[in-house]
């Protein structure tokens, strides 16, 4: 797997502002990189304690603030320090995040604790710091970055218990379920989740339980970390579902379809490695979504493609084809 720098970058983007000029990991960049990441807040959901914009200039003007009086500095001045320091170890740079997590929160006087929303901001601006150019050559400095975490990687993280991968809850393993609440309400730590009338229902994953699990499965990786891995992860798993969305509709055509289809022969050769279900029933369709959802995204791809060229040489089908 080439998971170079250079690689990696050109999956998302190229550091670059609106004037095409290519941006440094200094100040002007670090603001623009932090800049980009407020872009991916959410603020129609939020409630703050007062009326105040939620736009992201708005945004970056108030954590640009600083008072000495109060010991309140620039946001972009804590990512500057970051840089300038020596690279953190793994604690320090969780106890680091942490910090800054919260006094995100703080700073925006949320009336929920969004610790979801927090960091996805933050790591958001480390992955566009990675494209800055100097960031190649301070690539230890990003080794314990987490993972930004929204619904694409949330989904990601739920398949790996398809690979046996667990999670650590209270000191003990279990496998990884859909546990979670979406990402933006994501809590800190483990919670529980109560009923209408305050009873404990489920414990849900916290921020900290997710980051830890995706780190162990990462541990034996020489190449990628877990910032790194998402760069490869998100529009790997848009491609997955896009594929998964289109085989879901084309096996609906006929609720009989495996043995109907013109494509049923296509399948087979997929089905070396996870056997394809042979039985009908109401189920069915579901079954066979399973089955075409553990295919590698190579595989879907492909299958995906011989299907649609296959069902343009039926007779009948090519009126799918004709403009109307």
């Amino acid at each position: 797997m080439d998971c170079t720098h250079d690689n990696l970058v050109k999956l998302f983007w190229n550091g670059e502002n609106e004037k095409k000029e290519r941006l440094k990991l200094n100040e002007e960049g670090i603001k623009y990189a932090f800049f980009m990441a407020l872009k991916d807040f959410t603020p129609r959901t939020e409630k703050r304690e007062e009326s105040v914009s939620f736009a992201a200039k708005d945004m970056l003007e108030e954590l640009e603030k600083s008072d000495t009086h109060i010991e309140l500095e620039p946001y972009s001045k804590k990512f500057l320090d970051f840089f300038d320091e020596k690279e953190k170890n793994e604690k320090e740079f969780d106890d680091w995040h942490e910090k800054i997590c919260e006094d995100f929160l703080k700073r925006f006087r949320l009336k929920d604790n969004k610790y979801g929303k927090a960091q996805k901001v933050i790591n958001m601006t480390f992955k566009y710091i990675y494209c800055l150019e100097g960031a190649k050559e301070r690539e230890d400095y990003f080794r314990f970055c987490h993972m930004p975490l929204d619904s694409i990687t949330l989904e990601w993280f739920y398949r790996l218990k398809e690979k046996g991968v667990k999670i650590t809850i209270d000191n003990k393993e279990e496998k990884i379920c859909r546990k979670y609440p979406s990402w933006s309400n994501l809590r800190k730590t483990s919670s529980w989740k109560k009923t209408s009338s305050g009873e404990k229902k489920n414990r849900e994953y916290g921020y900290v339980d997710i980051q830890n699990a995706i780190r162990k499965y990462l541990e034996n990786n020489t190449e990628l970390t877990p910032l790194k891995v998402e760069f490869i992860i998100w529009p790997q798993m848009q491609l997955a579902m896009a594929e998964e969305g289109l085989f879901s509709q084309l096996v609906g055509a006929e609720k009989d379809y495996y043995e109907t289809q013109p494509y049923h022969k296509i399948l087979e050769k997929y089905d070396k490695k996870i056997p394809l279900p042979k039985q009908m029933g109401n189920n069915y369709k579901n079954r066979l979504n399973e089955w075409f959802r553990k295919l590698s995204v190579k595989e879907k791809t492909q299958c995906s493609n011989e299907m649609l060229t296959q069902i343009s040489k039926v007779k009948q089908s090519g009126l799918l084809f004709e403009e109307i």
